[in-house]
C-alpha cells in the first residue's frame, strides 16, 4: 500500500492510498493523518485522520490546508452540540458586557433575549445557516419591525458568530455572506419656530426644572442624556458656554449611570446667548431661594435640571412628561428626541453653516449631519442657486 510522508510548517502528515471495492469497478481512495503531538495529561499521541479524497492531490491540498488551520488555532476537529441559548449566555457576558457601555449592554440583552433567544434557542449553533438567518430578517420585516432595528440584530449575530469561531464551537461562520436589509431613509419630523415658541411660551407656567430642559433641548440641540447630566459647575457664564462630559442614563440593575460619549466628537463645548445665559441665571436664583426655604445651598456640582435638592431626574421619566406637555400645548406630537432635530434643522434654514452644526451637535463627522438634514441642504441649495443667478443676472445688467 503506497505511503507518503511530508513535513511542511509545523506538522507533519502521512499521506496512504487504501484499497476499496465497489459493485463495478476497483480503486483506491487517498487518505492523511496529521500529527499533533501529545496530550499533556494523558501523554497519548494526538492524531487526526481523513479518508476518501479520489487523488493524492487532493489529499495533500486538503492536508496542507489542514496543518495551516492548525498553526493558526482556526482547525475546529468536532464542532460542539451546544445549543444557541448557551452559548449566547456565555456571550453575553463574557464578551460583550465587558467591552461595551452599561446602556448598550442593557439594549443589547434586551434583543437577544426578546428575539433572538425564542427563535433560535433550542437549535444547536453549528445547525444555524446564512439561509436561515436572511429568512428571519423577513420575517421580522413583515412584522413590521424597522430595517435599523434589524440591522442592530444583525449586528449582535455577526459578533457573536465570531465569538463561536474563535471558541471553536463552529468551523464555518454561520453569518457569511449575510446581509441586513437596507435601512430606508425617514424624514425627521421637527417643529417650527412658531411651534417652538408657543411650546415654550406654554410651558413658562410648569415647573420650572421642566421649562428649562425643555429651553435647553430647543436652544443647544443636546441630547436628553446630556441635558440631565449637566451641572452648574459644566456653565461658563463669562466664556458663554456650556460643556458636555458626560451622558446621565438610568439602568434597571444599577439605577441612574454616568457614562462618557461613544465618540470623541462628543464632548464638545457649546456656546450660549446673553439670552440664553439670563434665562439661566434667572432659573439659578429660583433655585437657590428654594433651597434656601429648608436650609440647603446650592453648590456648583448641583444638576441643573433637578426637581429639588440639586439632585438628577431620572431620563425614564421625561418621556411621558414630554408627551403630557405637547398635549397641553395643543401643538405637533413629536419625540424629545426630535426637539434636537428641531435645533439642527432650523440652524440649517438660517444659514449655518453646516461644519459648525456638526460640532453643535458632537456628531463625528460633517458628513452625518449632511445625510441626516439632508432634505433641509437640498432646499438651501436650491434656494443659493437662485441666490447665485439672480446675482449673476442683477452683476451682468449693471454692465
Amino acid at each position: 500500500m503506497p505511503t507518503n510522508k511530508t513535513n511542511e510548517g509545523c506538522e507533519s502528515y502521512w499521506l496512504t492510498s487504501e484499497k476499496y471495492r465497489r459493485k463495478i469497478k476497483k480503486g483506491y481512495t487517498w487518505s492523511f493523518t496529521i500529527e499533533l503531538g501529545r496530550d499533556s495529561s494523558t501523554g497519548k499521541r494526538k492524531q487526526i485522520t481523513r479518508r476518501g479524497f479520489k487523488s493524492k492531490k487532493e489529499a495533500e491540498l486538503a492536508a496542507h490546508q489542514m496543518t495551516i488551520d492548525v498553526d493558526n488555532e482556526t482547525f475546529v476537529n468536532e464542532e460542539k452540540n451546544i445549543l444557541f441559548i448557551n452559548f449566547i449566555t456565555d456571550h453575553l457576558h463574557i464578551i460583550a458586557e465587558p467591552s461595551v457601555k452599561a446602556s448598550t449592554f442593557r439594549g443589547y440583552k434586551s434583543a437577544v433575549e426578546k428575539r433572538l433567544i425564542p427563535k433560535f434557542g433550542h437549535m444547536k449553533i453549528k445547525d444555524l445557516s446564512g439561509k436561515m438567518i436572511s429568512t428571519y430578517y423577513n420575517e421580522l420585516l413583515k412584522e413590521g419591525l424597522t430595517e435599523e432595528f434589524i440591522q442592530y440584530i444583525h449586528a449582535i449575530l455577526k459578533n457573536a458568530s465570531k465569538t463561536a469561531i474563535d471558541w471553536k464551537y463552529i468551523k464555518n461562520d454561520f453569518m457569511n455572506n449575510v446581509k441586513a436589509p437596507r435601512r430606508q431613509k425617514k424624514n425627521v419630523e421637527t417643529w417650527s419656530i412658531e411651534e417652538c415658541n408657543t411650546f415654550l411660551n406654554r410651558m413658562r407656567d410648569q415647573k420650572d426644572h421642566i421649562f428649562i430642559l425643555y429651553y435647553l433641548a430647543i436652544y443647544t440641540g443636546m441630547r436628553r442624556g446630556e441635558l440631565l447630566r449637566i451641572k452648574w459647575k459644566d456653565i461658563d457664564f463669562n466664556k458663554k458656554r456650556i460643556f458636555v462630559q458626560h451622558s446621565l442614563y438610568y439602568i434597571s440593575s444599577q439605577g441612574l449611570v454616568l457614562q462618557t460619549p461613544k465618540t470623541h466628537s462628543g464632548k464638545r463645548n457649546i456656546s450660549i446667548t446673553n439670552e440664553m445665559i439670563g434665562e439661566l441665571q434667572s432659573y439659578k436664583v429660583k433655585k437657590q431661594k428654594q433651597l434656601l426655604k429648608v436650609g440647603l445651598k446650592l453648590i456648583e456640582d448641583h444638576f441643573v435640571v433637578s426637581a429639588f435638592g440639586g439632585e438628577p431626574v431620572n431620563p425614564n421619566t421625561i418621556h411621558k412628561q414630554f408627551l403630557y406637555d405637547i398635549k397641553l400645548a395643543e401643538i405637533k406630537r413629536i419625540r424629545f428626541h426630535d426637539l434636537r432635530h428641531t435645533h439642527a434643522t432650523i440652524m440649517l434654514e438660517i444659514g449655518e453653516n453646516s461644519k459648525m452644526v456638526s460640532e453643535r451637535l458632537g456628531h463625528s463627522n460633517v458628513s452625518i449631519t449632511l445625510d441626516k438634514y439632508s432634505h433641509v441642504t437640498q432646499n438651501i441649495q436650491d434656494s443659493s442657486a437662485e441666490n447665485f443667478s439672480k446675482a449673476l443676472g442683477k452683476k451682468s445688467m449693471d454692465q
